[in-house]
């Protein structure tokens, strides 16, 4: 491992240990290949390196999609709102020219609670629709020099619509700003034959920061989102296990702890935010088989202090559910 990127590994584990905390808000995490274009060309099954001196031409169309489900249950945390989750998520970069790349994001969340003693159950299984959300964006990356892989500009939006009596309807614009290593590899590069030794481990670190608002270009009634600030510190490592029948199976670990700097009192007249400053965590861990196409089953934790699913008080979240992947 080179010496510059030993020392730009060193400051972002050093941002690392300051963001990560406890945990808190709405606006739910991507995947890191959503978050990073040139990271997502460069682990694609179609463009990815399959050795150090790859090139690639200078426009790419369409290089990259993925698309995953998740099923999240409320494991540890007893509460009124919501016992499980289901989402959809599906994005890609649409197109790369020279050292600029374009990604976009488009995701559904169904959010699922028990029923209360004033409602009419929808089923016999006595459970009800608390709010269904969206969350959308698009992301341009721009290659930069070594150590670093590129910097990353967001703008995202994020809907949340309730079907419930006092749950929140949200809205909110998501402007950020992002930069990531170049994957630093531990274990050897390829051999001369372009493969990789067992037991070789890719680490992908990053660090994002955004602003969170409601514009007045909307004209809309609703308050501001809770959310100020978010300060993100991804980082993902990828440990080569087993090669079959020319797929790699690979086991992956991610976590994205958030830091999350909130409004005064007074934008959300009637509620408790204290404290004003508040964390979560996103986590993943499981397999990866990289053959034709590339598939991922994984343990998904998140956890949150306020979910801001109500209105006038934090709705605390911890869930624990199953991740499928596909991308090419």
């Amino acid at each position: 491992m080179k010496r510059s990127g030993m020392r730009a590994l060193m400051a972002l584990a050093g941002t690392c240990m300051l963001v990560s905390g406890q945990l808190a808000a709405r606006d739910f995490p991507e995947p890191l290949e959503l978050s990073d274009p040139w990271l997502a060309i460069a682990r694609s099954t179609r463009t990815g390196v399959s050795s150090p001196t790859d090139t690639r031409p200078p426009l790419l169309l369409a290089p990259t999609a993925c698309g995953d489900f998740a099923f999240h249950h409320y494991t540890f945390l007893d509460g009124p709102h919501d016992s499980f989750s289901m989402r959809t998520r599906v994005g890609g970069v649409p197109v790369a020219f020279g050292p600029v790349a374009l990604g976009l994001y488009w995701s559904s969340f169904l959010l699922v609670g028990p029923i209360q003693p004033t409602d009419d159950a929808a089923s016999i299984a006595e459970w009800w629709m608390n709010s269904v959300q969206f969350e959308y964006g698009l992301i341009a990356a721009v290659r930069l020099p070594q150590p670093f892989r590129s910097i990353a500009l967001e703008y995202g939006r994020t809907s949340q619509h309730p079907l419930r009596s006092g749950y929140s309807e949200i809205s909110s614009d998501v402007i950020g700003a992002g930069v990531w290593l170049e994957t630093l590899r531990v274990g050897g590069w390829y051999d001369d034959a372009g493969v990789r030794p067992p037991g070789r481990t890719t680490i992908d670190l990053g660090l994002r920061a955004s602003w969170i608002d409601l514009y007045d270009f909307w004209e809309s009634e609703l308050l501001r989102p809770r959310t100020r600030v978010r300060i993100v510190a991804p980082v993902e490592v990828v440990v080569d296990l087993v090669e079959i029948g020319g797929a790699k199976v690979q086991a992956m670990l991610t976590g994205e702890p958030r830091l999350l700097i909130l409004r005064t009192v007074e934008v959300q007249p009637g509620t408790d935010l204290d404290p004003l400053v508040q964390m979560e965590i996103d986590a993943e861990l499981g397999l990866r088989i990289r053959g034709r196409a590339r598939w991922e089953v994984a343990v998904e934790l998140y956890s949150t202090q306020d979910a801001e699913q109500r209105r006038t008080e934090p709705s605390p979240l911890t869930t624990l559910g199953i991740v499928a992947r596909i991308g090419n």
